[in-house]
């Protein structure tokens, strides 16, 4: 994902709840015909973004913000993290992201938080 990297860098939503509630769904039963969407898929990408969410303001990695509303249209940019927190987001974040697109994954902040203690013993 290039746009974790440092340098000439374009800002991007980090957490865009209202392009994932956007995004088209289609789900097949098991003869592989279409059949209508349950919202799983929503709710579970929803609810990840949102776990995000207040742990980056939980840990005060984003400028100027000690909540965050948990609404349908919550987004927020790679600029809108401190410093720390874009570092963290370049290093663990996308990781954990995709450690959570598998179904048996808890909808927890467990694998962010064994992230960012993994994070800060090695700046310390």
């Amino acid at each position: 994902m290039e746009y974790w990297h440092k340098g000439d860098m374009h800002d991007f939503n980090i957490i865009d709840v209202p392009a994932l509630l956007a995004t088209p769904v289609s789900s097949y039963d098991s003869a592989g015909r279409q059949v209508p969407d349950d919202g799983e898929w929503h709710r579970r990408a929803v609810e990840t973004d949102y776990i995000l969410a207040k742990f980056l303001v939980a840990k005060g990695l984003i400028l100027g913000t000690t909540n965050v509303e948990l609404t349908p249209m919550l987004t927020i940019k790679f600029s809108e993290l401190t410093a720390e927190g874009k570092e963290f987001a370049r290093e663990a974040v996308a990781k954990w992201q995709t450690s959570m697109d598998r179904p048996s994954a808890k909808l927890t902040d467990a694998g962010l938080e064994r992230r960012w203690q993994k994070f800060k013993a090695k700046i310390a």
